[in-house]
C-alpha cells in the first residue's frame, strides 16, 4: 500500500502571462508525476485575456475532488453574459450529498438556472428554472 505524505510531495507550479496584456493567463499544480493534484487549493486556474477569473478547479490525483466545496467553478467568458456555474466532485465522479452537484447562477436576474442533483456520477434529477425579471420577486 503506498500512501502520498504531503510534507515530502513536492509540487511544480506553471503560469503563463497574456503576451498582449501580461495579464495572468492560467496556472497550475502538478505533482512529480506530471498529475493535477493540490491538497490546500484549486490544481488549476483560468483566466480571461482582461484578467477576469473564468475557471477554477480543485483536484487530487488529476481528478476533480474537493470536499469542502465545489471542485470546479466556472465564470462567464463573454463579458456580454453574467453566469457562475458551479460542480460537486468527489474522487472524479459529479456527487453531493446536501443539495445539487451542478448550479448555473444567472447575476442578471439574481437566480438559479439550472440545477441538477448527481451521485456518485450518476444524476438523479434536473431542474431548469424559468428566467426571472430584476427586482420582480
Amino acid at each position: 500500500m503506498s500512501e502520498k505524505n504531503e510534507e515530502m510531495t513536492q509540487y511544480v507550479v506553471t503560469q503563463a502571462r497574456n503576451s498582449d496584456t501580461g495579464n495572468p493567463a492560467y496556472e497550475a499544480w502538478e505533482d512529480a508525476n506530471g498529475k493535477l493534484d493540490r491538497p490546500d487549493g484549486p490544481a488549476y486556474r483560468e483566466w480571461r485575456f482582461d484578467g477576469k477569473l473564468i475557471v477554477e478547479a480543485w483536484h487530487r490525483n488529476d481528478e476533480y475532488h474537493r470536499t469542502d466545496g465545489p471542485a470546479v467553478i466556472r465564470y462567464s467568458e463573454d463579458p456580454s453574459q453574467s453566469y457562475k456555474i458551479e460542480e460537486w466532485w468527489q474522487r472524479g465522479r459529479r456527487h453531493r450529498d446536501d443539495g445539487p452537484a451542478y448550479v448555473r447562477y444567472n447575476y442578471a436576474s439574481g437566480s438559479v438556472d439550472v440545477a441538477e442533483w448527481w451521485r456518485n456520477g450518476q444524476r438523479i434529477e434536473r431542474k431548469a428554472m424559468a428566467p426571472r425579471t430584476p427586482g420582480i420577486p
